[in-house]
């Protein structure tokens, strides 16, 4: 069975405000993530805690997709990383957790035939930039919530893997470079 993201999920436009000087509700950026949606920085930005942005705050589960440029990456919030708002280059899906989990959502749509879906957007253009409408035409396979759980773990795990062999190759990169240095120096 499969069903249209706008059918699953509530699609809604990141919020755009004013920034502050170091204080108030984290404001996420796209720069603040890498190409394959790790947040890898903290947030450096930060919005008024006030009645319109406090509603804007992301909900345990909630999907932050950017919609602009040429990465179009998922994240998923959880509330262990405390409060955040989305910036308005992102989208923010909140799915119907009895038909989709938050987790599979983002793995799937992470995937590189889903990405290669949302390249098809914006082609020709300086900054690509996918339509609401366009997101909520993205075709998900609902597929049991246990093997969608197994997905999602799959995905985490090949993630965590990606990162160690990063994390390998610097070291390694770093001992070379050391080593070079003592013999050349000495």
């Amino acid at each position: 069975m499969q069903a249209l993201l706008r059918d699953i999920s509530q699609i809604r436009f990141g919020y755009y405000s004013q920034l502050t000087a170091g204080i108030g509700i984290p404001y996420l950026q796209v720069r603040q993530f890498d190409d394959s949606g790790n947040l890898i920085a903290n947030p450096d930005t930060f919005l008024k805690e006030d009645i319109k942005s406090t509603s804007q705050l992301l909900n345990d589960g909630d999907i932050i997709f950017a919609g602009k440029g040429n990465n179009n990456f998922a994240w998923g919030y959880h509330n262990e990383y405390g409060p955040a708002i989305a910036s308005s280059t992102f989208f923010v899906i909140t799915p119907d957790k009895s038909k989709v989990l938050p987790e599979f959502l983002v793995a799937y749509i992470n995937h590189s035939k889903s990405q290669s879906y949302f390249q098809q957007f914006g082609l020709g253009t300086n900054i690509k930039s996918i339509r609401k409408d366009e997101l909520g035409e993205f075709i998900v396979p609902i597929l049991p919530l246990l093997l969608q759980a197994k997905i999602a773990a799959m995905y985490n795990l090949n993630n965590m893997e990606i990162n160690l062999t990063l994390q390998l190759l610097r070291k390694k990169n770093e001992l070379y470079e050391t080593v070079i240095n003592k013999l050349t120096n000495s």
